[in-house]
């Protein structure tokens, strides 16, 4: 098994606080969420994340016009210039000693400069990469073109001139100043001076440069006029401005948008969304047809709570021509007021469900990224458990909420068909576990929180079964033994107990003990082993037939990492895992906690593999490993001072009683966990509930060289060789060597259909596992959909017999297969859909030509309309 997992995508978080920005092709968007940007396809519907990550929370993006270069800057004043085909960071400037806040980024129409905002100046440095007349190409990152400092208050706003010359800056200090932004021109000047505004401006915009740079002020209007509602205490919050189409958008503090034509200011749209927060950033796409909002997570108040106001972060994109929702896609306040508790993956993995604090349930498309659905008025209460139905992959799930309710959804019909509840409705329990029968699938099994008991239902009849006891503490873990009809529960008194569901209601079985509080359970795919993580920070491991420990357990405090937050100090008994899950294969588990770190161990040699930093943002609490008791203050630890120490930097410490600054300021910021892991049915991914979100990781994020059996002779030359002198089982071997997915398509693609046959026969079967990996992985993308069925299919009935009889390598095997089934589900359900589609044209075309309506009769309105609507 290959533990080269690369953070591939994050879900659930789709916006925090930031700008927002459009690729010069209209079709993608770069949303800020924590450290780390978003990249949504909005076209191809797709999102992927990028690689690389920043210190900090990212505060401010710009790319250029030509889609090459990204600049990003954090909340700690850090300049990041990053690639976005690769998401690599190329360059990287700290401006914390010298600025105090970077306010804004913006690069000229023309791509050769861009401008930081920094207090109350504006720098404007020259593009990288760029070539300038009589100097050449510009190769150094951060050269200073020009400095200007005019304003006496911080700069909040900037706008090029459509020709690169005049840059426009808008101040705290009421004013609006235009300059020049090269050297001295005689038709120029230095300053030109725009006062009249009785607030902080949020944005301004050159239209055109003027031949006479004379500038009064035309018309005043007021946006008052165009709110719905009380606009006594609502605030501009961010605007765009369109020099192409003359469209001012302009967002408010309470969700409102006004959409203006200018320079006659008359409204054209006024939305009202009524769950939204304040519109943190606007953007318009590049051909003018698309105005992106994003709405991020700010600390709650009473009213906020009331209303369900500013729960969860927002990212709209809306066509204001056709007034349409082009995509529309809502998420967690990364840590700030809601967190996943709880993942699951359905069988084929191409289904992920989500459920956390915010009482809502999120079906995730697992190829695209986009969530398809969202349950949110049945459970009314945090979701504490998922469990896909095993006999119907990715149709059915079934929920656990600390309402008292188990409830069954239908994923076909996106409805909730069954709801189960305990024996009392005066109490309700408060499930926090549960566990769906791996072999019939019928009956579910639910622990409580409140009570220690375990409820037992049957899905079909939909009626309580039996409620079992013999905890004495909270059943925080549940598991159906996947052989035979053994349920394995764990609970807060210590002890892990197998109840028998035949033998009526003293079915109890074996009554394991344990040093300390059980916390999680995960059973092996093979029924014959489980793990349980309890509060000590050990992992205990249990043969389910007889009840004998097997082994020593895994000590996994010092693999979670040490935890220092601002507050205090985490002590390594507060180290723990609160989810561990086992692969497909069972040879591996894999492990979450109150932790930055996620560990793999192998369930048989208790060895740790691999261990994953899930985030290096430290605007969270949790990140450094160790904090010297020097830097400690009064209370806790000061984060500041820390920060200041590590740069050389001695910040004095304030006395006790001077108030300096705003005393009412309150900064908490979240402390990075994991709540839930799950690998994927084709473990080629994982997940993570976090913090921060979902975050997923994956072996298919980059190429890299992983050659197999590799000799001087096997080239990418050889193989072209190969492939030209008809040799195509050699040329597919080579390429297998050198495990080049390019040079393994190319040797697949340009072997003739007759000759399929005598080539997998001639393969040797550990070729034979790599081929099959490969057409698994190309199966996703490939447009010679045929082609490649056609080789899977030889491959499975030739050697078919003698890949299941392959102990040794079965787990790879079974991984691939399930990668397999997973990508013709998927083009069966697609090309299922097309043919649907084309049968209902045919039809209508056939009913057209028999009503002989030519000319001379009229053909129905409806038919019509329907036509031209499925032209478009």
């Amino acid at each position: 098994m290959k533990f080269h997992y690369q953070f591939a995508n994050l879900l659930g978080a789709v916006y925090h606080r930031g700008d927002l920005v459009f690729d010069p092709s209209s079709n993608s968007l770069y949303s800020p969420v924590g450290n780390k940007l978003v990249t949504y396809d909005i076209k191809n519907g797709r999102s992927r994340a990028l690689v690389s990550q920043v210190e900090y929370n990212i505060k401010h993006v710009a790319l250029s016009p030509n889609g090459r270069l990204l600049i990003v800057s954090t909340e700690r004043s850090q300049v990041h210039i990053l690639s976005p085909q690769t998401g690599r960071i190329l360059y990287r400037k700290d401006f914390e000693k010298k600025l105090s806040s970077i306010n804004g980024i913006k690069f000229s129409p023309d791509g050769k400069y861009y401008v930081l905002l920094a207090d109350n100046k504006a720098l404007i440095y020259l593009t990288p990469g760029i070539a300038f007349t009589g100097s050449g190409r510009e190769l150094s990152p951060f050269k200073i073109h020009k400095v200007i400092k005019a304003h006496y208050d911080e700069i909040t706003c900037v706008s090029w001139s459509p020709d690169s010359n005049l840059i426009a800056l808008g101040s705290k200090d009421l004013t609006v100043k235009i300059f020049g932004a090269h050297k001295q021109h005689p038709r120029i000047p230095n300053l030109i001076n725009l006062a009249g505004h009785s607030d902080i401006i949020a944005d301004e915009d050159d239209d055109e440069t003027p031949k006479r740079l004379s500038f009064s002020r035309s018309s005043k209007h007021f946006f008052n006029d165009s709110l719905k509602t009380d606009s006594s205490r609502v605030y501009v919050s961010n605007v765009e401005y369109s020099n192409k189409i003359h469209l001012l958008v302009t967002g408010f503090t309470n969700g409102a948008i006004l959409i203006h034509d200018m320079p006659d200011f008359s409204l054209i749209y006024s939305l009202e969304l009524g769950n939204l927060g304040s519109i943190d950033s606007i953007v318009m796409s590049p051909d003018t047809d698309w105005i992106a909002f994003g709405s991020g997570v700010r600390p709650l108040t009473h009213g906020d709570i009331d209303g369900e106001r500013l729960t969860q972060s927002q990212l709209i994109v809306w066509e204001w021509r056709t007034e349409n929702f082009v995509f529309k896609q809502s998420g967690t306040g990364a840590g700030f007021t809601h967190v996943t508790d709880c993942v699951a993956y359905s069988a084929d993995a191409l289904v992920l469900a989500s459920g956390g604090t915010d009482c809502k349930i999120r079906i995730w498309d697992t190829i695209s990224g986009f969530c398809f659905v969202t349950f949110s008025e049945e459970h009314k209460g945090p979701i504490t458990a998922l469990e896909f139905q095993p006999n119907s992959p990715g149709k059915v799930l079934v929920s656990a909420s600390l309402d008292g309710t188990v409830r069954a959804f239908d994923l076909t019909r996106y409805r909730n068909f069954r709801t189960l509840t305990g024996p009392s409705e005066s109490k309700p329990a408060q499930f926090i576990s549960l566990a769906v029968d791996l072999i019939g699938g019928d009956f579910i099994a639910a622990g409580s929180q409140n009570f220690p008991e375990i409820f037992l239902w049957s899905l079909k009849a939909g009626r309580l079964l039996e409620c079992l006891a013999g905890h004495e503490g909270p059943v925080s873990g549940l598991k159906f033994s996947p052989v035979n009809n053994i349920l394995i529960s764990c609970s807060w008194d210590r002890t892990v107990r197998t109840w028998n569901l035949f033998e009526g209601r003293k079915c109890t079985r074996e009554v394991l003990q344990l040093g300390s509080d059980a916390l999680s359970l995960s059973i092996r795919p093979e029924g014959n082993q489980i793990a349980v993580s309890s509060v000590n920070g050990n992992i205990y491991f249990f043969d389910p037939e007889s009840g004998e420990m097997i082994g020593a357990p895994i000590e996994g405090q010092k693999d979670l990492g040490f935890t220092k937050t601002v507050k205090d100090e985490a002590q390594d008994r507060d180290k723990f895992f609160t989810s561990l899950a086992y692969s497909s294969d069972g040879q591996y588990l894999i492990c979450g906690g109150q932790s930055k770190s996620i560990c793999i161990y192998h369930a048989e040699e208790k060895v740790l593999v691999k261990r994953f930093t899930l985030t290096r943002n430290q605007s969270l609490e949790g990140i450094f490993d160790y904090i010297s008791k020097r830097k400690r203050a009064e209370f806790g630890f000061n984060e500041a001072l820390i920060r200041a120490r590590e740069d050389g930097d001695y910040a004095p410490i304030s006395l006790p009683g001077v108030k300096q600054g705003d005393v009412g300021e309150r900064d908490a910021n979240p402390i990075i966990a994991t709540y839930c892991v799950q690998f994927s049915p084709t473990m080629r991914s994982f997940v993570a509930a976090t913090t921060e979100g979902l975050l997923i990781y994956s072996l298919d994020t980059f190429d890299y060289f992983d050659p197999y059996e590799l000799s001087e002779d096997v080239t990418p030359s050889s193989v072209k060789a190969c492939i030209e002198n008809g040799e195509y089982l050699d040329a597919l071997m080579q390429s297998l060597k050198l495990k080049d997915t390019q040079l393994f398509a190319m040797s697949i693609e340009r072997t003739p259909l007759s000759d399929i046959p005598l080539v997998v026969k001639n393969l040797p079967l550990k070729y034979v596992e790599l081929s099959l990996s490969f057409l698994s992985s190309a199966l996703e993308t490939t447009k010679h959909l045929e082609f490649y069925i056609i080789w899977c299919q030889t491959i499975l009935r030739q050697d078919g017999l003698a890949l299941k009889t392959n102990y040794s390598n079965a787990s790879s095997v079974n991984a691939d297969l399930r990668l397999l089934h997973r990508n013709i589900s998927r083009w069966s359900e697609s090309l299922q859909n097309l043919v649907d589609f084309n049968k209902y044209r045919l039809t209508f075309f056939d009913r057209l030509g028999n009503s002989e309506l030519i000319d001379d009769q009229e053909v129905p309105s409806s038919d019509i309309e329907m036509f031209d609507n499925d032209s478009h």
